[in-house]
């Protein structure tokens, strides 16, 4: 074994991004499932197509803008421990309210916008893998 097999780099571990083509094919796919769903009628099930084809127009788009693997990870980290700070501050908020634990918590994730934080990491997480 050489020496050189012995040095650690500090390099992280990145996953394979999802490319531009590999989001224009799942569209394709998916316009022709809503084909197949305007041929037996079913209205639930083309909504659901087109919410995913709305979804993979934003992530094109998105990566159309050529973001660095590396930038997406730095990101998904940064609202990962936004996420987590505001988790953990919810108890102080919420000390001197009046009103059921369920109501407060929804009422705090309206106020810090947590579910358009979530969103954004499901959205990183599938460009990332």
């Amino acid at each position: 074994m050489s020496p050189d097999a012995l040095i650690l780099t500090n390099k992280p571990i990145l996953n394979d991004m999802k490319t531009i083509n590999q989001i224009k094919k799942e569209e394709e796919d998916l316009r022709v499932e809503i084909d197949n769903a305007n041929y037996v009628r079913d209205q639930k099930e083309i909504n659901r197509i087109k919410k995913r084809l709305d979804f993979l127009k934003m992530c094109r788009i998105y990566l159309e803008t050529r973001p660095s693997e590396q930038y997406i990870q730095g990101e998904l980290t940064r609202l990962n421990n936004t996420i987590e700070i505001l988790d953990e501050r919810f108890p102080a908020w919420s000390a001197g309210r009046s009103g059921g634990g369920t109501e407060l918590k929804r009422q705090y994730n309206a106020v810090t916008d947590i579910s358009k934080l979530r969103s954004q990491v499901r959205t990183l997480e599938y460009l990332l893998t």
